[in-house]
């Protein structure tokens, strides 16, 4: 229960700063968020009409099917037809937009090493700045990995005795740029240059300028081509012949019929009460 209201609240103060940030964007340069946006939402529509096409889908399904070793399927469930506003706006864009924006400050991190940014003006200014103006155009890989997740593509690895969705596993390999570490690496390193009242500044004006949009880009491509991309992709997977499986979960513990004790899964007497947990068969 406390990490169900840990994840409420998260999501609401994750919410509360993009919101903020939107706000503040626009107020101040909303003529820069009529050209990013379209530009961002272009950029992702093509990233993802290249990679689907026929011929682009077969030469990554092999790749992926030779890494990824294990049997392939597709989980049994049904693939929005239309999403509503509310649901796109409070549950989609927000689930979805830590992604790109840990990939943003990760490439910020990298700039960082190779530009070698040593002061506060010298990071407003230059490649950097312009790295976080067309910041949907940066991370126009999140919405690829977005479709990969949510086409319910599976593969069974016998040496972890895992079931791994195929998205989750490309996303551990950009771990290194969309990570924890990267971003808590990448405040070490501004603290060390700047301080820390420099930094707390130059995070929230980057978050600001590429986080607003990204958000308002998320909105829009989820609401009008995410889960036409997500169908075109599993009817690829179809045509490979992927058999559609559905997996049903057993419950850890058995409840006992008499007195609600909790029990083992595999246990044959109630161990509050001694009552029997085998059902005759009437």
């Amino acid at each position: 229960m406390i990490n169900l209201e840990a994840a409420k609240t998260l999501r609401i103060l994750w919410l509360t700063f993009i919101l903020s940030a939107t706000i503040v964007y626009f107020a101040f340069g909303w003529w820069l968020l009529i050209i990013i946006t379209p530009l961002g939402l272009l950029v992702w529509w093509l990233m993802n009409k290249i990679t689907l096409s026929e011929k682009t889908f077969e030469i990554w399904f092999r790749l992926f099917k030779y890494f990824f070793k294990g049997e392939h399927f597709l989980l049994k469930g049904k693939i929005p037809e239309k999403l509503a506003w509310k649901e796109v706006l409070f549950t989609e864009s927000i689930d979805k937009s830590f992604l790109p924006v840990l990939f943003m400050f990760g490439i910020i991190n990298y700039a960082f090493r190779y530009l070698n940014i040593q002061t506060p003006e010298q990071a407003l200014k230059g490649p950097l700045i312009i790295l976080l103006g067309f910041s949907t155009v940066v991370v126009f890989i999140a919405p690829y990995l977005w479709v990969l997740i949510d086409s319910k593509w599976f593969f069974y690895d016998k040496k972890s005795n895992k079931i791994i969705n195929v998205g989750e596993q490309l996303l551990i390999y950009f771990r290194g740029i969309a990570g924890a570490t990267i971003i808590l690496s990448l405040i070490a390193t501004i603290v060390r240059r700047f301080g820390i009242y420099n930094t707390v500044i130059f995070l929230i004006v980057s978050f600001i300028i590429g986080g607003a949009p990204i958000f308002l880009t998320i909105i829009l491509y989820i609401k009008y081509f995410h889960y036409k991309f997500v169908k075109k992709l599993r009817q690829h997977l179809l045509n490979k012949k992927l058999p559609i499986l559905e997996i049903q979960t057993q419950p850890a513990k058995i409840t006992c019929p008499y007195c609600g004790a909790k029990n083992p899964l595999k246990a044959k007497f109630c161990i509050k009460c001694g009552a029997s947990l085998e059902y005759e068969p009437i």
